[in-house]
C-alpha cells in the first residue's frame, strides 16, 4: 500500500527528445521524437504531438542550466535538444520543459564566435597567458587533468565561453574534440 502511495507520488522522470516542429501562431501543440520512440521504416524517431499545459496552466519552459531562468516557446525550435516532463506516462500534456540550449548566453556565444574567427589561425590572440595554458592542459597526456579542466570549464559556464570558442581553433585535435564536448553540454549548437 505504502509503495503504491509513493508511486502515485513520484514525479515522473524527464524524458530526453529534440524538437520537429515548435509551437505555431500561439498554439499549444509542438512536434517532438522522443529519444525511447521506435524508429520508423526509415529510420528516423516517430513524432508525437505534445500539449504545453493543460486547462489554463501553461507548462514551464526553462534554461537547463538554470531551471529558475524561463525561457519563451520560441526556444522550442526545430532541432533543439529538450528534457520535457509529462502529466502522466502516456499524457500528451506536458507540464515542464528544460531547453537544452545557450538560452541567456546566447549573444555572449555569438560575439565570442566572432573574435575567434577574426583571429584565423592564431587562436591565443588576445588570450591571457593563464587561458592559454587552461586549453592547453585540454590536450595534456594526463586523463586526469583533461577530464578535471573539461569540467571546470564546464561548471564556470558563461564566463568559459571565450576559453571554449578558441579552443574550437587549437591544432590539437583531443583539445578541438573535449572544447565541442563541453560546449554541447552546454547547450551550444551551431545551426
Amino acid at each position: 500500500m505504502l509503495l503504491l502511495l509513493l508511486a502515485l507520488l513520484a514525479q515522473p522522470a524527464p524524458q530526453p527528445a529534440t524538437v520537429v516542429r515548435g509551437p505555431a501562431g500561439g498554439s499549444a501543440w509542438f512536434h517532438v521524437a522522443l529519444d525511447a520512440d521506435p524508429l520508423d521504416m526509415d529510420g528516423d524517431r516517430v513524432v508525437s504531438y505534445l500539449c504545453l499545459g493543460e486547462y489554463g496552466r501553461p507548462a514551464r519552459i526553462a534554461w537547463h542550466l538554470d531551471p529558475r531562468v524561463e525561457l519563451p516557446a520560441s526556444d522550442l525550435y526545430p532541432g533543439v535538444r529538450v528534457r520535457l516532463t509529462r502529466a502522466g506516462a502516456t499524457s500528451s500534456t506536458v507540464t515542464r520543459v528544460e531547453v537544452a540550449s545557450l538560452g541567456p548566453l546566447s549573444l555572449a556565444a555569438a560575439v565570442e564566435e566572432f573574435v575567434a574567427e577574426s583571429c584565423g589561425a592564431r587562436w591565443w590572440l588576445g588570450l591571457t597567458p593563464g587561458e592559454v595554458a587552461t586549453i592547453d592542459a585540454m590536450g595534456s597526456r594526463s586523463w586526469l587533468v583533461r577530464d578535471s579542466v573539461s569540467r571546470s570549464l564546464f561548471e564556470r559556464r558563461g564566463r568559459s565561453l571565450g576559453v571554449l570558442m578558441r579552443a574550437r581553433r587549437h591544432p590539437d585535435r583531443e583539445v578541438r574534440a573535449r572544447a565541442e564536448g563541453v560546449l554541447r553540454d552546454l547547450g551550444w549548437d551551431r545551426d
